[in-house]
């Protein structure tokens, strides 16, 4: 009997739920040390409000293995007192209504997975799963569990609500309000059932080209001309100088540099110097007079 009631007070939320936003409180989800989980999140609500039992945490991790739990921790509680009841509603598809009901009961009463048939809430077995521990309890189930109960493809995100219940004295039957509901707001708290994926960018960065070699004039004592062939990023294998166009040196190992008589020379000196590096030559041109 108490179940049935529990039903159709359930029925009454799922209506409200299905007018709630898609969008909801989202948990911090962090780094997790155990290489088994790919994401968690974790949402806590405000201890005091509520008289029955009082809702303070809901953890979802998904994992590896393809399986997801749902962790619900009390504020007041070591365990649910009898007559009380915890009802996780699932968004399988994310389209914000809800399609699952783990419908979670004092020790001593069994616990149901539920679906929405578009009316009822129709159980679908019971939870051999579940866990229950002073504090909270937990529930772990494989992904093909929630689609196959809901007999709808599961989304990257899924939607979850915690209520809690209790029963009016008066009348033995479930308050038709939830003596706490996590988040307080009533929407959906979003979990990434898939890994999460970190968006990465490709940066292309522009190598500059080799620097060249060049030539430089300097006037030195005597009336000379010093010419001096700066390396550059490839490596020379020899030099060949010229003044005026006639060959003063070939040079083949470094320092690259020819000393150029200029005496008598009224005019500056055209200096040419042919540069062989690995793969390729070039020829850097300058003047100078002294």
């Amino acid at each position: 009997m108490r179940r049935r009631q529990a039903l159709r007070r359930i029925l009454v939320l799922a209506v409200l739920l299905a007018a709630a936003a898609v969008a909801g409180a989202e948990g911090a989800r962090g780094v997790v040390s155990d290489s088994g989980i790919l994401n968690q999140t974790t949402v806590q609500d405000p201890a005091g409000d509520s008289a029955g039992a009082d809702l303070s945490s809901l953890t979802i991790t998904s994992y590896a293995d393809q399986t997801v739990s749902f962790a619900v921790a009390f504020a007041n509680r070591q365990l649910l007192d009898p007559g009380e009841s915890v009802q996780v509603f699932v968004d399988v598809n994310d389209d914000g209504k809800a399609d699952l009901n783990l419908s979670i009961w004092a020790t001593g009463d069994p616990s149901y997975l539920d679906n929405w048939n578009g009316s009822a809430w129709v159980d679908v077995r019971q939870l051999p799963e579940l866990s229950e521990y002073n504090g909270g309890f937990s529930v772990r189930l494989h992904l093909s569990d929630l689609t196959g109960a809901a007999q709808l493809p599961i989304a990257p995100d899924i939607g979850v609500i915690v209520g809690a219940w209790s029963t009016d004295p008066s009348t033995g039957n479930l308050h038709q309000n939830a003596d706490d509901l996590l988040p307080d707001d009533g929407n959906w708290i979003q979990h990434q059932t898939a890994p999460q994926t970190t968006s990465t960018q490709t940066t292309t960065r522009n190598t500059p080209p080799p620097a060249p070699a060049r030539l430089s004039l300097a006037c030195s004592a005597g009336k000379t001309l010093r010419a001096t062939v700066t390396r550059g990023t490839p490596a020379i294998l020899s030099v060949s100088f010229y003044a005026n166009g006639a060959l003063e040196r070939k040079v083949i190992a470094a320092p690259w540099v020819a000393v150029i008589k200029t005496k008598g020379l009224h005019q500056p000196v055209a200096v040419r110097a042919v540069v062989v590096e690995a793969g390729k030559t070039q020829t850097l041109v300058a003047q100078r007079g002294c």
